[in-house]
């Protein structure tokens, strides 16, 4: 993960944040209160949270099928299980089922 600072609408210096875990196949970024939601496609939902050039993850929810991105509506975050591995993967001659959004109740 990285910060980019902006100053007067340019990018500037390039900051390399320290994550308090590894990511696995890290999507869909989204502004979340004073942090972020962030889809790991290893099949998590985290919290992000910045503090000087360090990123605390705090895993929501585990075990998502392929997940890739992530939309909050209210106190629910709604994820999509794409299933990329059967457009592009070992499982693209298979039928991937039917497609979903998972509703996830997001911390306070």
């Amino acid at each position: 993960m990285f910060r980019i600072a902006v100053k007067d609408g340019k990018a500037g210096a390039i900051t390399e944040l320290k994550p308090s875990s590894a990511l696995d196949h890290a999507d869909s970024l989204r502004a979340f209160g004073n942090g972020f939601l962030l889809i790991e496609g290893a099949g998590r939902l985290d919290k992000i949270t910045v503090s000087g050039d360090e990123a605390r993850i705090e895993v929501i929810k585990e075990g998502l099928a392929e997940p890739a991105s992530v939309a909050q509506v209210g106190d629910t975050g709604w994820v999509a299980e794409a299933k990329l591995s059967y457009l592009v993967g070992e499982n693209k001659a298979k039928d991937p089922g039917p497609f979903t959004l998972k509703p996830i109740a997001l911390p306070k």
